[in-house]
């Protein structure tokens, strides 16, 4: 009977299965280096991206040279700022700045979800979180068609 058979066509050669926690590659193997390499790309990538931010030093600079002020000024307008909304957020549910946003506390559902690992059933408790609406200029400045 040769290897093409009927019986032997569905089955996976052992090198060819699914990888898992139970089966992991072995240690120096071509796989194994391809994960390695993959994960550091991966991590390249990020830590891009957080260099692409601007410090937050940075940022106060920017808005301070914008409208001729200080640094300490406009640190201390968005310290008031943040705890002005969070003031009405806990008041009334949502801040509001006209053409930037709305910040919003929302309420999300208790759920059902299973472990992963040991397919346990396990219940989400109700949350409180916020959300972040942009206002419709925003939407229109960052939107906008070219």
């Amino acid at each position: 009977m040769d290897m093409n058979s009927k019986g032997s066509k569905n089955r996976l050669s052992k090198s060819s299965r699914q990888r898992s926690i139970k089966n992991p590659p072995k240690a120096g193997s071509i796989e194994t280096r391809e994960v390695e390499r993959a994960v550091r790309e991966v991590a390249r990538h990020r830590n891009s991206a957080i260099r692409a931010v601007k410090p937050r030093s940075a940022q106060l600079a920017h808005v301070a040279e914008r409208i001729g002020s200080s640094q300490a000024e406009v640190e201390e307008l968005l310290k008031e700022l943040a705890s002005i909304a969070a003031l009405e957020v806990r008041a009334r549910g949502e801040f509001v700045i006209p053409g930037f946003g709305k910040l919003v506390r929302s309420e999300r559902k208790p759920s059902k979800a299973r472990n992963p690992i040991t397919g346990e059933a396990i219940k989400i408790p109700r949350r409180t979180t916020l959300k972040f609406r942009p206002g419709k200029l925003m939407k229109e400045s960052l939107l906008a068609k070219k």
